[in-house]
C-alpha cells in the first residue's frame, strides 16, 4: 500500500502533520460534496481528501479541505471522537505504507465530540513501552482471566519499582492451566516480552492448601490505567501465599518451552503436559 498524504493541523500557530485522519460526515449542513471537479482519487490518498484542521480554545475545527468535499467556513468538528497523532521526533527509515515513516515520539491529543479532553506524550523507545494495540489485546485477556479467578491482586514488585504484579488466584488446577495458556498465547500474539509466573498451590501448615496463582509483571503506568477498569485487592493477610508462590518466574517471548529464571529442586508446574499451547 502506498504511503498516505497526511492531514494538516494548525496547533499553537504552527502547521504540523497529522498521523491520523478525522472522518468527514457524509451529511452535514456546512460540508458538501464537490461535484464540479473530477473525483479526487490517488493511491496516496484513498480517503479522497486532505483537510486542514485547527485547534482553538480546546476545540477542533475543520478549516479548509481539498478533494471531494467543500467547506466554506471553519466548522466545529463536533462529530469527531478519536486521537490526533502529531509526530515529534526524527523519522525512522521510510516504508511503503501507512504514513510513510514511523516516529518514536508523538503527541497524542484526545478529542471527544470536537473538544480536547486529554494531551499525552508517547515515547516508543521508553523502557516498558507497550503498543496501544497490544495493550488493548492484553487488557481483554486480563478481563477474561479475572472473570474466572477467585481473587485479583495488584502488588508492588520488590525487584523493580517501575513495575507491578497482577496476580490471579484459582482454587482449581485445571482453571489455572487453561488461564495460563490463554495468557501465554495473548502475550505471544502481542509480541511483547512480559514475565509470567504460574505456580501450583503449595501445602500450608494451617488451613490446608494455598490457592493456585498466575501472575504477570507489567509497567507501573499501565497498572494505573488498569486500576480504572478492574477491582483489585490491594491488601492481603500475612498468612496469605500471594508473594511466596510467585518466586519462580517463567518468561514467554515466543512459542518455545519456557525456561525458569531461577532453579528449583522441582519445577512448580510441568508446562509440557499441563498447559494447552
Amino acid at each position: 500500500m502506498t504511503a498516505q498524504i497526511s492531514e494538516i493541523l494548525i496547533y499553537n500557530g504552527e502547521k504540523v502533520r497529522l498521523h491520523s485522519a478525522p472522518n468527514i460526515p457524509e451529511q452535514h449542513p456546512h460540508i458538501r460534496l464537490d461535484t464540479s471537479q473530477p473525483e479526487f482519487i490517488s493511491t496516496a490518498c484513498w480517503r479522497g481528501y486532505v483537510g486542514t484542521w485547527k485547534i482553538t480554545n480546546r476545540k477542533l475545527y475543520l478549516s479548509t479541505i481539498k478533494g471531494k468535499y467543500i467547506v466554506t467556513n471553519p466548522v466545529l468538528a463536533d462529530w469527531y471522537c478519536g486521537t490526533l497523532v502529531i509526530p515529534e521526533s526524527e523519522p525512522s527509515e521510510y516504508f511503503h505504507g501507512g504514513w510513510g515513516y514511523v516516529y518514536a515520539k508523538n503527541k497524542l491529543i484526545t478529542i471527544v465530540n470536537g473538544e480536547v479532553t486529554n494531551i499525552r506524550y508517547q515515547d516508543k523507545k521508553a523502557t516498558g513501552y507497550i503498543d496501544d494495540w497490544a495493550k488493548q489485546r492484553l487488557n481483554q485477556t486480563f478481563g477474561a482471566i479475572a472473570e474466572a479467578a477467585q481473587e485479583l491482586y495488584l502488588l508492588p514488585d520488590d525487584n523493580d519499582k517501575e513495575n507491578r504484579l497482577i496476580v490471579f488466584t484459582f482454587d482449581q488446577k485445571t482453571v489455572l492451566e487453561t488461564m495460563t495458556g490463554k495468557l501465554v498465547l495473548a502475550v505471544q500474539d502481542s509480541k511483547q516480552f512480559l514475565p509470567i509466573s504460574a505456580c501450583l498451590a503449595q501445602p500450608c501448615k494451617v488451613g490446608g492448601n494455598h490457592s493456585h496463582n498466575l501472575s504477570v509483571r507489567i509497567p507501573a503506568l499501565w497498572a494505573v490505567d488498569l486500576e480504572q477498569t478492574f477491582s483489585f485487592h490491594h491488601r492481603y493477610n500475612s498468612d496469605d501465599n500471594i508473594i511466596e508462590n510467585i518466586d519462580v518466574t517463567c518468561f514467554f517471548s515466543k512459542k518455545e518451552k519456557p525456561k525458569m529464571s531461577n532453579a528449583q529442586d522441582e519445577p512448580l508446574m510441568d508446562f509440557d503436559d499441563d498447559i494447552p499451547f
